[in-house]
């Protein structure tokens, strides 16, 4: 009878063991994949800019502000909105033989012009559309400019992903010389290029040229 109860108390140790061992197996995994996994699945993007001025007559040029974006994360997401903002500043003259260029001081301000896409004019755009993993997209933004003499102008993009339209998600900005090195290039000809092999085309938007 002894036996019997010590077996019984002993298949019970072992059938409790195995439980316990499962639940601490699993806490390790889940643990495990809230430390590595995780981090790994939100979204990650790369967005780049490079401003060009292209002459277009004696007293203006076109500014064409390129911007490049890519899905480099594991995560799929949808653009929903895009702002843009152009700040005019003059160049720093405290007589020293450098000074610093504050941009973040510059971005404090009020801008010159911006826009944010989709608004009651425009509800579709370049860059608002869904990126897979290894998606990139490419526009360039234009505007054309009188020629003024030491005259700076600060380009910016905000991209926005559903879900936290009010909330910027990534941006980029390039900033330059008015109307400086100027090229004869036609601006038009890289408008609205995806990478090669991995086009993404946002639906039912125009040329923005402002």
């Amino acid at each position: 009878m002894d036996m019997d109860r010590l077996a019984r108390y002993t298949d019970i140790a072992k059938n409790l063991a195995q439980i316990l061992a499962l639940i601490v197996a699993a806490v390790w995994t889940y643990l495990l994949f809230i430390r590595t996994e995780v981090p790994s699945l939100e979204f990650r993007a790369n967005t780049s800019s490079s401003l060009e001025w292209h002459d277009l007559d004696s007293n203006r040029c076109i500014a064409s502000f390129r911007v490049d974006h890519e899905n480099t994360g594991r995560s799929s997401y949808d653009v929903a909105a895009y702002r843009w903002r152009v700040w005019e500043y003059a160049a720093p003259d405290s007589g020293k033989k450098i000074d610093y260029i504050d941009l973040q001081a510059i971005q404090d301000q009020a801008p010159l012009m911006e826009r944010v896409v989709p608004d009651e004019e425009r509800k579709a755009g370049p860059f608002i559309t869904h990126y897979p993993p290894g998606t990139a997209f490419g526009h360039n933004f234009e505007w054309v400019v009188e020629k003024q003499p030491h005259r700076f102008l600060f380009f910016r993009l905000d991209l926005a992903v559903d879900g936290i339209k009010n909330k910027e998600s990534w941006h980029t900005g390039s900033w330059g010389v008015a109307c400086k090195d100027l090229t004869n290039k036609n601006p038009a000809q890289s408008n609205t290029v995806p990478f090669p092999g991995q086009a993404v085309q946002p639906p039912g938007y125009k040329r923005d040229r402002r």
